[in-house]
């Protein structure tokens, strides 16, 4: 009887979790239930796929999808989580069956009539080009936008500048401010700092938007003095006015509430329109996007959902308005690569939506689109594989060939109880007049091909170029598949150019360019470089549930430090391992920890941090066979768990 207590008591406890966001700290408790229900396995599957653990999630979905109480949203997320994970054939097996159970949604739908494009949308025709910013960290880092004339202010979790530090239920992260940064000449983010200390809080601050003139500031804020009836702080959008350049007091919007969300603005370049995403009644499903338009100074229309040629039952969100009129967003609910795909749309007769396609979307979220003017280049965010942290920024290029076609207006979504505004919102230039690629005053075309020693081409090779009298400033390219690239460089000015491959494998060491013409070829040879692998260390010891450096873990730590400092051009990822005792989610999370907490320790003591990140891989990556999950429970001695517990510095460039 106490026995069973105890399990009740367990099981009220990690729903409470559950339900309070804390999704880390319920799968913990989930997994000590010795019986677990087909709803345990559904909440268990739900926190996996809420931190962004897909592979986790796959497999708790697998078993719910093949039991009799499975309920028709627990197929559409099977299939969902199958398409994150590129298996395509399975996912289109299980939204078949999805669009049998649930024929009137539209995701069901899409998804089966558009399958037999996804072998487009997996086709950079437009030749994109895609690079991860030098900036990025183990955080989260997203939503970029434009601000003044060469900076950026952006969403991160990185460490808080308040005294008080503060970490989110749902992952354990500090809670999201505002940042600014410069961009410099290479499209890097540098001298990062706070946006504002009166903006950002105790709790979510962030998106940001503008309007062309910068009088006019959105941006989306928990509510942190009244919680909804289920006991959330909910997003609310607030906004301010900027006269002789003074910021007025934040105003809340009147529809905003305490029992929904309104967030991710969006304004257009005349500032009379505003976009945004809400899960607020009477929307399509999920979250929706809804436009507003000014009045007057002080008063907004009642918001207007912006149909269902955008909204899904999905969710649809982190709307952008883009100078020129074209109308981006983010969402899951379209048939995509997976995860949150972008998409844009454009209006003339008839609405018609566009993925965007590989490399701007990938299997995984892909969202916070902001765009140059011309529409040459802009960033993105993404979480998917091969980053730096939860969301990392990207650099986009290359756009004029995506960019190319002519738009001409976005109308309103059609409100049968509201015809005294026009149905155009905005009227859009044609983009054929600013879309040609000029190359500027100031600087001289780089251009060549990527081979190896044999003169074999090496396709989609990533070129570093960094300016010699600037170490901070990496500007990276990527070649096509016919191993071309192209750049262009400021005159007189010494460049080292180092080329990897598609593996991110260091191959050649610095090419040498002296821009003094007007046009530069450049053929790189990649060459094999003998310096790459791990460097291997005596383990990292931790007291029990703590990831604060000891003294002795120092001195392991210290020879690291030691190493770089001795070759400044060495980038090094730090990776933490555990054995397979405790659950996964329980490894994964605490050597995540660690790791961070170790990478930081050695940032604060060598020249240009960015030169190290760390991450935890938990008990994914044993060197032995101590496995014991499930029915694989091999037992081991204490020296062979040992073995795994270790952490490894790689190398990834030098």
């Amino acid at each position: 009887m106490y026995g069973f207590a105890q399990m009740e008591h367990k099981l009220e406890k990690a729903n409470e979790l559950f339900e309070n966001y804390s999704f880390e700290k319920a799968l913990e408790k989930y997994d000590e239930l010795k019986i677990k229900t087909i709803e345990v396995y559904r909440k268990m599957a739900l926190c996996h796929l809420k931190l962004n653990d897909i592979e986790n999630a796959e497999n708790y979905f697998a078993k719910i999808v093949l039991d009799s109480t499975l309920k028709v949203e627990d197929i559409y997320h099977y299939a969902f989580v199958l398409l994150e994970n590129k298996k395509y054939d399975e996912a289109q097996k299980w939204m078949l069956k999805f669009n049998q159970l649930a024929p009137n949604d539209s995701r069901g739908i899409e998804f089966n009539e558009k399958i037999d494009l996804l072998s487009e949308l997996q086709n950079n025709k437009h030749e994109v080009k895609i690079s991860n910013l030098l900036f990025n960290d183990e955080n989260e880092d997203f939503c970029p936008v434009f601000y003044d004339s060469n900076k950026v202010i952006f969403v991160s979790s990185r460490e808080s500048h308040l005294t008080v530090k503060r970490n989110w239920n749902w992952n354990g992260l500090p809670f999201l401010d505002l940042y600014v940064a410069t961009i410099n000449n290479l499209n890097e983010f540098i001298n990062i700092t706070p946006f504002s200390d009166e903006l950002n809080g105790k709790y979510h601050d962030g998106p940001v938007s503008f309007n062309s003139d910068q009088n006019l500031m959105v941006f989306t804020r928990n509510n942190y003095f009244d919680k909804s009836e289920d006991g959330v702080h909910k997003l609310k959008l607030y906004y301010k006015t900027k006269s002789n350049e003074i910021w007025s007091n934040e105003q809340e919007f009147l529809f905003d509430d305490n029992e929904y969300s309104v967030g991710h603005s969006s304004i257009s370049a005349d500032g009379n329109l505003i976009y945004f995403a809400s899960d607020m009644p009477g929307g399509f499903g999920g979250v929706d996007l809804y436009v507003i338009e000014k009045i007057n100074d002080s008063i907004w229309s009642k918001p207007k959902n912006l149909g269902d040629v955008i909204n899904t039952e999905g969710n649809e969100m982190f709307p952008y308005i883009h100078a020129s009129g074209r109308f981006f967003f983010s969402s899951d609910g379209h048939f995509g690569l997976g995860g949150l795909d972008i998409f844009e749309i454009s209006f003339k007769n008839n609405p018609k939506l566009r993925n965007l396609g590989f490399p701007i979307n990938s299997s995984r979220d892909d969202f916070g689109i902001s765009l140059s003017e011309p529409l040459s280049k802009g960033y993105i965010s993404s979480n998917r594989s091969g980053g730096k942290g939860d969301d990392d920024i990207y650099f986009i290029q290359n756009l004029n060939k995506l960019f190319n076609e002519s738009v001409e207006s976005i109308p309103i979504a059609k409100d049968t109880t509201d015809k005294t505004k026009s149905d155009t919102l905005t009227t859009i230039i044609s983009i054929d007049t600013i879309s040609k690629h000029i190359i500027p005053m100031d600087a001289v075309q780089l251009s060549g091909y990527t081979k190896d020693e044999n003169n074999n081409v090496i396709a989609y090779a990533k070129i570093e170029i960094q300016p010699s009298n600037d170490s901070s400033s990496i500007h990276i390219v990527t070649s096509d598949k016919d191993g071309y690239y192209e750049d262009y460089l400021a005159k007189e000015t010494e460049y080292s150019i180092k080329v990897f491959d598609e593996n991110n494998q260091l191959k050649n060491l610095s090419y040498i360019v002296t821009s003094q013409d007007s046009l530069l070829k450049a053929n790189l040879t990649i060459n094999e470089l003998k310096l790459t692998g791990n460097i291997m260390v005596e383990p990292i010891y931790f007291d029990l549930n703590k990831d604060e450096i000891r003294k002795d873990a120092a001195l392991t730590l210290d020879k690291i430090v030691k190493i770089m400092n001795q070759n400044p051009n060495m980038v090094i990822e730090l990776g933490s391992h555990t054995d397979c005792r405790a659950s996964k989610s329980y490894n994964l999370n605490l050597s995540n920890k660690r790791a961070i907490s170790s990478a930081k320790y050695i940032k604060s003591a060598i020249s240009n941090p960015l030169r190290i990140s760390g991450k935890g891989y938990g008990e994914s990556n044993l060197i032995n066979e101590c496995e014991c999950e499930g029915s694989f429970k091999i037992p081991c001695t204490e020296d062979q768990h040992q073995e795994n517990r270790r952490t490894e510095f790689k190398i990834i460039q030098y």
